[in-house]
């Protein structure tokens, strides 16, 4: 016998000796496996969410910091919500001698305190601030489109996808109505040192958003002010059947007398505007329309982590809260406390 028949009849033993796995046990730990992974992916779903929305508190704090240096600089004022560049901010009239072109709002006045910015929209997107990857703090990180450069060349835009307090950091245009009905002046933005109760006051929030194709998902018109928290009623006047605080905590005023008390321990209203149909409550889908009823979301908060149900804030002091959102009730915890201010 040949050595090599001896190495064939061997290796032969060998082969025989050896088990391998049947088609059903492949089966089995192939089930086991997608056992395995249906049980990781859901937590693996919540762990990002979470991380999400650790995230947008951050850049709740980033804001805030720069909001503090800002009225630092500015005599503790808050800046402005938006301006649109012809308002006169000192007769609330139409300036018409000014241009459009140095409109703004307050992330981007507050930009220069992270990093490379100006002041307007025009001079920011000259300088490239507009595609600085700071604007990034402006971005939730659980809103959609987050892939896209978010920044409108055809008008030197800046995307926002928070929105500030009206009253706090009003929003200042030409077209709007400059007389604030409770104060009976003039609104401008607040002081720090005006604002009673700053820890529990909320400042800047998570908000409603609007495709705006091909840029991304924004705050309509570029206006990033709350204007229609607590279904409108800084904005909208009386005759809506509303009460009217102008999100002040002056709830016994005589346009609320005769109408169902408000009061500090009420949630908010989260429709959008009167007549909103419960299915575009809370979404980034409704129609950018100014008129009531229209579904328009914008100038809204929205509670979008933790699957659409909570809204991250970031309040006057600083520090920044969550607040839920039960979607079988259409309600919150953000109560009238937290938003209505002293005039």
């Amino acid at each position: 016998m040949s050595i090599h028949t001896k190495y064939d009849i061997r290796i032969s033993r060998i082969l025989r000796s050896v088990k391998a796995f049947t088609l059903v046990e492949l089966l089995v730990v192939i089930g086991i496996i997608a056992l395995l992974i249906s049980i990781l992916l859901p937590a693996l779903g919540r762990a990002r969410e979470a991380a999400m929305g650790v995230q947008c508190q951050s850049n709740l704090r980033q804001i805030g910091q720069s909001i503090i240096m800002y009225a630092g600089d500015n005599q503790g004022l808050l800046p402005y919500g938006y301006w649109d560049g012809m308002y006169n901010t000192h007769t609330g009239r139409n300036a018409f001698g000014l241009t459009v072109l140095y409109w703004s709002n307050w992330s981007v006045l507050i930009q220069p305190y992270m990093g490379k910015a100006a002041n307007n929209y025009t001079d920011n997107a000259a300088i490239g601030g507009t595609n600085s990857a700071i604007r990034h703090v402006f971005y939730c990180p659980e809103a959609e489109a987050q892939g896209l450069v978010l920044a409108n060349d055809n008008a030197g835009v800046t995307e926002c996808q928070y929105v500030c307090h009206p009253r706090l950091m009003p929003m200042l245009t030409s077209w709007a109505d400059p007389i604030d009905p409770i104060a009976n002046r003039i609104l401008g933005p607040y002081t720090i040192a005006h604002i009673k109760r700053s820890s529990d006051i909320c400042l800047i929030f998570d908000a409603t958003l609007f495709l705006q194709p091909p840029y991304g998902f924004d705050v309509p018109t570029d206006g990033p002010v709350g204007y229609r928290i607590d279904n409108g009623r800084f904005r909208y006047p009386n005759d809506t059947g509303l009460q009217q605080t102008g999100l002040t905590d002056q709830y016994g005023i005589a346009s609320n007398q005769g109408a169902a008390p408000i009061n500090a321990g009420q949630p908010i209203d989260v429709t959008p505007t009167p007549g909103v149909p419960a299915a575009n409550i809370n979404t980034d889908t409704e129609l950018n329309s100014d008129q009531p009823g229209g579904g328009d979301g914008s100038g809204n908060l929205r509670f979008r982590h933790n699957n659409n149900t909570q809204c991250n804030a970031l309040c006057v002091d600083g520090h920044v809260d969550v607040y839920n959102y039960n979607p079988r009730t259409n309600t919150t915890d953000l109560t009238r406390m937290h938003i209505n201010v002293n005039p």
